[in-house]
């Protein structure tokens, strides 16, 4: 995967124009994590496993690390970490593998932060920058709206008597979000790709620049 820049105008895709076929763009992205797992994943990946009951859950990372900073980067241990503590453990069935992509894609001012291969039940996780989705603050949809509610009865199991506005206030980290919209999806599996972005923060800052140099270094290495 390169700069989605790169991605969509180095092919048949040109972003000036308005009629291209989103299902090819979202096959050749299929298609990538497809051919990173037969091909690459020897060389380049390593593979990590968490298990809950009698389900296991691949997690794909990058065999070279990083040499500088580090702190932008997720790992498999963050990633074994955060599954442990998500109280609704029996979400997590609907994941099969986290791929930790430690490449970053973004265009004008929205960053792809994540993807899920509904096909394949493959989450994969992109470099960007480091949020938090604040469940008082989320899209004011109804959908959005049901999925924040059903995470704020999930974290009463760890806030019992606090006052609701400071349940509110509740923060959570970006893979239990994707993990709670996920689970909503009671559906079969189709050849769908869910898409999950984020406003990107000022164009100069410095974790902007670092978050282009972990991707040039990654891309370097044939990632």
């Amino acid at each position: 995967m390169f700069d989605i820049q790169e991605y969509y105008t180095g092919g048949n895709y040109d972003l000036t124009e308005t009629n291209y076929n989103v299902n090819e763009i979202e096959s050749d992205i299929s298609l990538d994590i497809d051919q990173l797992l037969k091909n690459r994943f020897d060389r380049l990946y390593l593979c990590d496993r968490y298990k809950y009951q009698s389900h296991n859950i691949d997690i794909i990372y990058p065999r070279i690390i990083f040499p500088e900073n580090r702190s932008l980067i997720m790992t498999a241990d963050k990633i074994r970490f955060l599954l442990s503590l998500y109280p609704g453990k029996d979400d997590l069935r609907t994941i099969e593998r986290i791929v930790l992509r430690p490449r970053y894609i973004e265009i004008g001012s929205i960053e792809l932060s994540s993807l899920f291969i509904q096909k394949s039940r493959i989450l994969v996780l992109y470099l960007c920058h480091p949020h938090m989705y604040r469940l008082d603050h989320l899209d004011p949809t109804p959908e959005a709206q049901f999925v924040s509610m059903d995470l704020l009865s999930i974290l009463d199991t760890k806030k019992r008597g606090a006052p609701q506005q400071q349940k509110q206030k509740a923060s959570i980290h970006p893979l239990w979000y994707y993990i709670s919209v996920l689970s909503r999806n009671d559906t079969i599996p189709t050849d769908t790709i869910d898409k999950f972005f984020i406003r990107k923060n000022p164009i100069h800052d410095i974790d902007y620049q670092s978050l282009i140099d972990i991707s040039c270094f990654y891309s370097r290495h044939g990632y």
